[in-house]
């Protein structure tokens, strides 16, 4: 791959991202909207604080896949060292899962013991964390699986799952679940289930139309190795990031009631708008010089 084709594809991919992106924000607007309009202020921002733990534990049970994955899929791809992949994509998945599973027992139990007197005193935001911690193994192995197609130059895959299955999903179980008048739990079942059925939407992309035919070796050498050591680093920086995009949400949650949280909660995406374009391009930037470098023999 020459340098304009690599520049030509982060331009390509990005314009994909980018109308991705917006569309999700649509939707992110657009199912606000819809629970701002059936739940208090106080529930919604106590859904809204829920979301906060379940995010940062995310960030934390990634543990960085969500970048090493595609950098070195493209890198050895840039080498010609397709068999490498085979390992690198099984042990991403089996990391992701041991840690998604150890986060979903853990996460409850350690929130509780860390949340100070007068945040979560009533123990309404626990219960939804119960609730939603659920949806973690089916969250981190999705991360890794548009990971992997990220790594194979398919960025589109991204848009489908996150910027339009996901939300549209959401969309029609919360607004199932509304039109049912289900309680304010139901609405956080409705958040797990249409996080599982895009779960279940993936699997059935992934076997349809698989980036690469795997071989189920179990063998944890040097890719493996390089993984880790790109990828836990990049741990620390995301869960950096989610706190610093969460900071607000938590401080507030801290000072003030839950129902102050829901209205600032329902009006925030409209912030999301300024980041689109450099979120785009860092998207698509990773993979595509990765596998430029392994073309040259850099590492």
């Amino acid at each position: 791959m020459s340098v304009n084709e690599s520049v030509n594809r982060i331009v390509v991919g990005s314009g994909v991202i980018f109308a991705g992106t917006f569309i999700g924000l649509l939707f992110d607007i657009n199912i606000k909207g819809v629970l701002t309009s059936y739940l208090s202020p106080a529930d919604f921002g106590t859904y809204t604080l829920a979301l906060t733990v379940i995010s940062i534990t995310g960030a934390i049970a990634t543990l960085g896949l969500n970048e090493g994955v595609p950098r070195y899929i493209a890198y050895f791809r840039g080498r010609n060292e397709d068999y490498k992949i085979h390992e690198l994509i099984i042990s991403a998945a089996a990391m992701g899962l041991i840690a998604a599973v150890l986060a979903m027992l853990v996460s409850p139990a350690l929130f509780e013991c860390l949340v100070g007197e007068g945040f979560d005193i009533q123990g309404k935001i626990l219960s939804v964390v119960k609730i939603m911690i659920f949806a973690l193994p089916f969250t981190i192995l999705l991360n890794v699986a548009v990971a992997i197609y990220r790594g194979f130059d398919r960025t589109n895959v991204n848009m489908y799952f996150y910027n339009i299955i996901r939300p549209l999903s959401l969309l029609v179980f919360a607004s199932t679940a509304i039109f049912f008048g289900v309680s304010f739990h139901g609405i956080v079942f409705a958040d797990l289930l249409s996080m599982i059925f895009t779960f279940g939407v993936m699997s059935v992309y992934f076997m349809k139309r698989p980036p690469f035919k795997l071989k189920l070796k179990l063998k944890f050498n040097e890719p493996t190795k390089q993984l880790i050591r790109y990828s836990f680093p990049l741990l620390i920086t995301a869960t950096l990031l989610n706190l610093m995009t969460w900071t607000d949400t938590i401080m507030l949650g801290y000072f003030k009631s839950a129902e102050v949280v829901g209205v600032y909660s329902a009006v925030y995406p409209l912030v999301g708008f300024l980041s689109m374009i450099i979120g785009s391009m860092g998207f698509v930037y990773i993979p595509v010089i990765s596998k430029l470098w392994g073309r040259t023999g850099l590492n």
